[in-house]
């Protein structure tokens, strides 16, 4: 399973640290130096770095986290460091569709010589979902919907059919292609049961 092994080894502890690496005062972060601290994060023997998906600063929820796009982000860093895995915590699938999803996966695994670890959740700032067009008390029902259609876009092919994002027939394919597929760490529960 590539870098997801580096950090998920049964009877080993590690560590990651999460964007932004600095302190700071108030509920949005300066975003200063984090090139330079993601490298000494790694030069110190942490095994990755993870990266939030908070699309808006909610001022009642007292922490906007880290304020770039995830994806591009991880892309940025990726290049300001070697061999540390960097971590979605989480992308928030309700609210991307899941084509564009997909495609971001690959593409960053293959980039980043299979550096990517992928969180996934439904997202923890409930105000967010109208801007999104989606209904809140839709989010369980989407999150699994989501989750199921990026797993067959992993396919070759897919067949699938969404109720909320569209469908594939088997006729076309999503490029590029990731010849692995990247397991996806539901964070939190998601509302999705054990089962």
């Amino acid at each position: 399973m590539g870098v997801f092994s580096k950090i998920a080894t049964k009877g080993k502890l590690t560590l990651g640290l999460v964007f932004p690496l600095e302190t700071y005062s108030g509920s949005i972060a300066k975003m200063e130096n984090q090139e330079q601290l993601a490298k000494r994060t790694e030069e110190l023997g942490f095994k990755a770095l993870w990266f939030r998906d908070v699309p808006f600063n909610d001022p009642n929820f007292g922490d906007a986290g880290q304020m770039y796009d995830p994806w591009v982000y991880m892309t940025h860093i990726m290049h300001h460091t070697k061999a540390i895995a960097l971590a979605t915590g989480s992308i928030i699938l309700p609210l991307r569709h899941p084509v564009y999803t997909a495609k971001s996966i690959n593409s960053l695994q293959i980039l980043s010589k299979e550096r990517l670890v992928l969180g996934v959740a439904s997202g923890d700032r409930p105000i967010e979902y109208p801007a999104f067009n989606q209904r809140l008390e839709n989010k369980s029902e989407l999150f699994r919907d989501s989750f199921f259609y990026i797993k067959a876009l992993q396919g070759d092919f897919p067949n699938y059919t969404s109720k909320f994002y569209g469908s594939t027939n088997g006729s076309m394919d999503l490029l590029p292609k990731y010849d692995k597929k990247t397991p996806m760490l539901v964070t939190g529960h998601s509302g999705q049961s054990l089962d």
